[in-house]
């Protein structure tokens, strides 16, 4: 084998990925502990549900999980990883379940986790489709405008995905439909309340992962 060829053999990724999905979730002053646990828990068993289980291992789907408050506050709570198999699969989802809570008292600045979301993306496997996924409970209220945020991600090739967990804030779902997601198929599921969301990212993550006529 030639040289130039033997290193784009290694510079290749060594297995398929279908899409580099990066989970973002809400920590700031409107989340009670108990919601950041139905968070946590309900993200771990839709992960193990046998349907998303199935999609994550075949399409050897990356992913991340970042933890989002206000205008400054981002981080890599659970890093990128591949889905090779069921290994993979399990230790990702208990580091989910048991992952601390970044902050408890700050703003929500949904603009600028998305920007933050999509800057991790450099330590992501190379995978046919770049996915961000929004989850939380209001609508902005510091930090990076989100539409232009939005607007510059589906530019650069992100879709844009959203779980809008209605309760005491009026139309959040509406809100993540005119500002947050966006990119071709993206799309936003309401959860009705924290009881609902385990449904709702069950749902999302069947959406977001499975292969057409799967």
């Amino acid at each position: 084998m030639k040289a130039a060829a033997l290193l784009l053999v290694m510079a290749s990724p060594a297995l398929p990925c279908d899409v580099a999905l990066s989970l973002i979730i809400d920590v700031s002053a409107s989340i009670s502990a108990s919601d950041f646990a139905v968070q946590t828990v309900g993200m771990a068993d839709a992960l193990l549900d046998p349907t998303v289980h199935d999609a994550l291992i075949t399409g050897q789907v990356a992913l991340n999980v970042v933890q989002w408050s206000g205008g400054p506050e981002q981080i890599v709570a659970v890093p990128w990883t591949q889905i090779t198999g069921e290994a993979d699969l399990l230790a990702f989802a208990a580091r989910v379940r048991v992952m601390p809570r970044a902050w408890q008292i700050s703003n929500t600045a949904i603009g600028s986790a998305m920007a933050f979301a999509a800057e991790t993306f450099s330590d992501a496997p190379f995978c046919a489709r770049r996915v961000i996924d929004v989850s939380g409970d209001g609508p902005a209220n510091s930090g990076r405008r989100t539409m232009l945020v939005r607007d510059e991600l589906v530019a650069q090739g992100f879709v844009i995905n959203g779980i809008a967990i209605e309760g005491a804030i009026v139309s959040v779902t509406e809100f993540y439909r005119a500002e947050v997601i966006g990119g071709q198929g993206s799309f936003v599921i309401t959860a009705d309340g924290y009881a609902d969301y385990p449904r709702a990212i069950r749902r999302k993550l069947i959406a977001e992962v499975t292969r057409p006529g799967s």
